[in-house]
């Protein structure tokens, strides 16, 4: 009896053991598991955080003061001046389009495609128009000027055929992107093209006054 005694009690420690062995690899499985979403989840709030820092520096550098879910209303004045008379209305005239469409966008515009597509349209008038005064005043950095323009182009235009497809909505990011462009441009490009377009009238007045004199 008291072997039989003992024998049950060796199964019963052996079942014991097993039991919790089994539960100890459970345990760690869980924990490893735990440990791995735990990663997976902080490596995805990492990269959240790190795009939302990235956007935080794009509105910082255009300082266009994000507030209640609208941009800082992009006005046209002296600092976006380059000189051409031409060249500075057709700027200030994408200025106001730039705001028809953010305007659109945060009234919840049912229709806003074409507002966007006039914006893009006048954008590549514009472009157009200013490669040929380019073209005919001779100016030397015409063909990295109309790189630009072409990345520019096609760039938006993928975002519009997205947006007629149904792909995608025009969002806040967009809105970004076309302010940052489109006053960066002017502000480091196209002032380049003015200076050179004064100039040219500068090396003109003194020729005349030459000839005159």
């Amino acid at each position: 009896m008291k072997l039989l005694n003992e024998g049950t009690a060796a199964e019963e420690q052996t079942a014991t053991t097993s039991e919790i062995s089994s539960n100890t690899h459970q345990v760690v499985h869980q924990t490893s598991q735990g440990v791995i979403e735990s990663d997976t989840a902080a490596a995805q709030l990492s990269c959240n955080a790190a795009e939302l820092q990235h956007l935080a520096h794009q509105l910082e550098s255009l300082n266009v003061g994000v507030t209640g879910g609208r941009m800082k209303k992009l006005e046209w004045d002296e600092s976006f001046k380059i000189g051409s008379s031409e060249i500075d209305q057709h700027h200030k005239h994408l200025f106001e389009l730039f705001e028809k469409t953010h305007e659109g966008f945060i009234n919840g515009t049912p229709n806003l495609g074409p507002i966007f597509d006039e914006l893009i349209d006048y954008a590549r008038y514009h472009f157009k128009s200013e490669e040929i005064w380019m073209m005919d005043k001779y100016y030397p950095d015409a063909t990295n000027h109309r790189s630009e323009h072409n990345s520019f182009l096609l760039r938006v235009q993928k975002k519009q055929m997205a947006f007629h497809s149904g792909q995608e909505h025009i969002s806040m990011g967009t809105l970004l992107f076309l302010r940052e462009w489109i006053t960066n441009h002017i502000l480091n490009t196209d002032v380049d093209f003015g200076k050179f377009l004064k100039d040219l009238e500068r090396v003109g007045t003194l020729v005349c006054s030459y000839e005159m004199g």
